[in-house]
């Protein structure tokens, strides 16, 4: 609990990489600050970093992988400790440790980032996070963390009672709502669901919202793709237009899977459609089997609920009122918003205090390590085959950093270079780590 003198929480600096208008930023922080009658403001409008600004809040939100831009964070960092500013890091995904799988993965997005976000974790007044199951994975990392879940803004999501209508010249739609960071998950399921679409045919059109259907599926005519809206509320209100009549989502057993928020559940519910969900965390705390929708652990039973879902129209609407209702009863921001002030007040209320010393798993620092090395050598190879550095070169500035004292394709040497930025994160982070008893 907040102690009492300390004073309200009013309003809250945010630095995200992510659009003010994208789902992140909406469901994260700026909803729910303005429902808690915290008002939001913008710390880096159009990627440009405004340290003046935080003199004007009560409070530092850093969210998600902001930190890769090391300058400006350092920078953040330095102003909110010198006018006493309470600093929340935000994170809805354990972008720690992605699966080898994952796109993002393997295509480095946050490699540059993971000593910065792991550092962020630790320096942090409070850490707030999506889920229980993330924070389990933080909670040796920072003492102060509390769980702030994703809900469903009932200013985005007009929730009227769904109204089940049978047309028997209509085709059923099972739709999907994700980005092409799901393709691990959603790969296991296309031979189930290119048998369903052949033996259906014209009776049933497979929709994707976001994620590019694989070629096999692509080449049905019942398939098609609809690219993402990009605003969130755009999306929102595209979709509440729209007819669905089953939803899936599945999600491969992982750690990094584990440990995601309900949205898509949520999100399915808000629509009143009926869903198919994987059997693990997200959704099975949630879901109901056959009540409010269906579990699946494999091909089986993924094929028996949807078939099921396709042939008992009765059964849909059941299911898809009881989600509906449940996620009104439980899932509804306006009646949460609360929590974001409490955790906000708990923030400054930690602030000032020394930071303990933490445990690092030995396991997520060789992962780390291994991950930050991949990337570095995946740079090499390109500037090299580009012929931009020597192997004994590399780029001087970090993510997200420009160095405009050195040319553009000047090489560096490698001890200024990415080494340079690892060594310096693991620096700082190594001042707060003990060793893990036996």
């Amino acid at each position: 609990m907040a102690a009492h003198n300390t004073p309200p929480i009013k309003s809250a600096v945010v630095y995200t990489t992510a659009p003010w208008d994208h789902a992140l930023a909406v469901l994260r922080f700026v909803t729910p600050l303005q429902k808690a009658r915290i008002v939001p403001i913008q710390g880096n409008p159009g990627g440009q970093t405004d340290l003046e600004i935080v003199s004007q809040a009560d409070l530092v939100l850093i969210q998600r992988d902001f930190p890769s831009h090391l300058q400006g964070y350092d920078q953040i960092l330095s102003t909110a400790r010198a006018l006493s500013k309470p600093i929340v890091y935000d994170l809805d995904d354990w972008l720690l440790e992605l699966p080898e799988k994952h796109p993002d993965r393997i295509n480095h997005h946050y490699a540059g980032g993971l000593f910065p976000i792991l550092r962020a974790i630790i320096e942090a007044d409070l850490v707030t996070v999506s889920t229980s199951r993330l924070a389990e994975r933080i909670h040796s990392l920072n003492k102060n963390i509390l769980v702030l879940p994703n809900y469903i803004d009932e200013g985005l999501w007009n929730i009227p009672p769904r109204q089940a209508v049978v047309d028997p010249q209509m085709p059923l739609t099972i739709v999907y709502m994700g980005g092409d960071s799901h393709i691990p998950d959603f790969e296991p399921l296309v031979p189930m669901l290119l048998e369903i679409l052949q033996t259906y045919g014209e009776r049933i059109v497979y929709k994707s919202i976001g994620m590019q259907p694989v070629p096999a599926l692509r080449a049905l005519p019942n398939v098609e793709f609809i690219p993402f809206q990009f605003t969130y509320s755009a999306y929102a209100e595209f979709v509440q237009k729209q007819r669905y009549d089953i939803a899936i989502a599945p999600l491969a057993d992982n750690i990094f899977n584990h440990c995601k928020s309900s949205i898509k559940y949520l999100e399915y519910s808000a629509l009143g459609i009926p869903g198919v969900f994987s059997r693990i965390t997200p959704y099975a705390g949630l879901v109901t089997d056959g009540v409010n929708g269906f579990l699946a652990s494999d091909l089986h039973e993924w094929r028996q609920a949807i078939i099921k879902l396709i042939e008992d129209a009765q059964l849909r609407a059941e299911i898809g009122a009881a989600a509906q209702e449940g996620m009104r009863q439980e899932w509804l921001l306006g009646d949460h918003a609360w929590q974001w002030l409490q955790a906000y007040q708990q923030a400054a209320a930690n602030h000032g205090q020394k930071t303990a010393n933490v445990t690092l798993p030995i396991s997520l620092l060789a992962d780390l390590t291994r991950q930050s090395r991949q990337w570095e050598q995946e740079m090499e190879s390109r500037l090299i085959d580009n012929k931009l550095l020597t192997t004994s070169e590399q780029v001087a500035t970090g993510p997200g950093e420009k160095n405009a004292g050195i040319p553009q394709n000047t090489p560096v040497p490698v001890s200024e270079g990415l080494a340079g930025t690892l060594n310096r994160g693991l620096k700082s982070i190594s001042s707060h780590l003990r060793p893990k008893q036996r």
